[in-house]
């Protein structure tokens, strides 16, 4: 992150909250229609997407609602791991910040939960989710340093609550928490934005 980023973040976030919002909204209201928006869909899951661009900063704000329209619950995997809790690093419940991934297509800024390195740590991270009831929605609201991305994406990990791999329930400002068994890994599912064009600010078909 280059040094205006830096101070950017420092400017709207409040003191020791890291990357993410202090507090996103559950519902985060998406009522402008000069903002670039999208909706990814999948099944019974909509993913609707606002992207709040600061192209002098390289900054990229990230405001997601998840629409559960099944039957049954599903994992949302954006609430960061364990261990980033335990040591302070984020409030429980809370929207993590975004994994970074440069690839030839562009950048990739994700939330999901990530396999357990080798050699596993002597405490791993064990991913956390929040668990979304069917008919439920679940948001949130981060920032990301984009550098010089000419295109980026925004990807979030969802999986079926599955009993069997979820344990340690904690309510927490709104949220059902979860801690979840590595074996979610398997089980996940990325849903995606279309590629967003930094120059045009907007997002492309491909």
């Amino acid at each position: 992150m280059n040094g205006l980023s830096a101070l950017l973040l420092a400017a709207l976030l409040p003191t020791g909250s890291g990357v993410a919002a202090a507090k996103p909204p559950p519902h985060p209201a998406m009522r402008d229609d000069t903002i670039p928006t999208t909706t990814v869909e999948d099944a019974h899951l909509a993913l609707r997407v606002e992207f709040h661009f600061d192209a002098g900063h390289h900054v990229l704000r990230i405001r997601y609602l998840l629409n559960n329209r099944g039957k049954t619950a599903v994992a949302l995997f954006d609430r960061g791991d364990s261990v980033a809790v335990a040591q302070g690093k984020l409030k429980a419940g809370m929207a993590a910040a975004v994994t970074s991934e440069q690839g030839k297509d562009g950048l990739s800024l994700s939330h999901r939960a990530l396999p357990l390195r080798k050699p596993a740590p002597t405490v791993p991270p064990a991913p956390l989710a929040a668990r979304v009831a069917a008919g439920g929605q679940l948001g949130g609201d981060v920032l990301a340093d984009t550098d010089n991305a000419a295109r980026v994406r925004y990807c979030l990990g969802v999986a079926p609550f599955d009993t069997t791999l979820f344990s340690s329930p904690q309510p927490v400002d709104g949220v059902d928490l979860w801690r979840a068994s590595f074996d979610v890994v398997g089980t996940q599912k990325l849903l995606c934005t279309p590629w967003f064009d930094t120059a045009q600010r907007k997002f492309t078909s491909r």
